[in-house]
């Protein structure tokens, strides 16, 4: 629930139509809410798959954010039911502001027949802080004081429902040791 709510997501703003691998919509403005995304964009990488389109969701809203802080655009997270996966990418959104991101996403279910209707979500947008990080990591085996720790947590989180919730999860200020 935490991963679902945090940040935003920007919606279908129209019903659009699917049939045999024709899009069709019914949209009162000039500019579509779908277009094809560059094949050359795609080209080369892991996301270059045979018979798998690249389309791009067209956004209208522009996003703008305080200094230091950039979107990173994904696939709605939790959703594997949508017939497309939303690329992820990073945009700094405190320069990039005079106009909309676009969403590039693989269609992913080639006999799909159907309507995605207006208000599905194609993107999740979640606020990062560009700061950077000096992370050092100890990789090894655990110590027998680790290790029963981690025996005496894992048995105490199947036991008792909420465990995770009420004892380690943080909301609002990182710092805060409440929750």
């Amino acid at each position: 629930v935490d991963a679902m709510t945090a940040g935003f997501v920007i919606l279908l703003p129209c019903d659009i139509h699917i049939d045999k691998g024709q899009f069709k919509w019914d949209w009162a403005y000039d500019d579509s809410p779908l277009a094809f995304h560059f094949a050359s964009q795609v080209a080369g990488t892991p996301l270059d798959i045979d018979n798998v389109s690249v389309l791009k969701f067209i956004n209208f809203w522009t996003i703008e954010t305080e200094p230091g802080v950039s979107i990173l655009f994904t696939h709605p997270l939790n959703r594997p039911d949508l017939p497309f996966n939303t690329l992820t990418g990073l945009v700094d959104t405190d320069g990039f502001t005079d106009l909309p991101v676009h969403f590039p996403a693989q269609w992913t279910d080639p006999d799909f027949s159907g309507t995605l209707e207006k208000g599905t979500p194609v993107a999740h947008c979640i606020p990062v802080l560009r700061v950077a990080l000096s992370l050092e990591m100890d990789i090894g085996e655990m110590s027998p004081e680790d290790t029963q720790k981690a025996v005496s947590l894992k048995a105490q989180i199947g036991a008792t429902p909420g465990y995770y919730k009420d004892h380690f999860r943080r909301t609002g200020d990182a710092d805060s040791d409440t929750h």
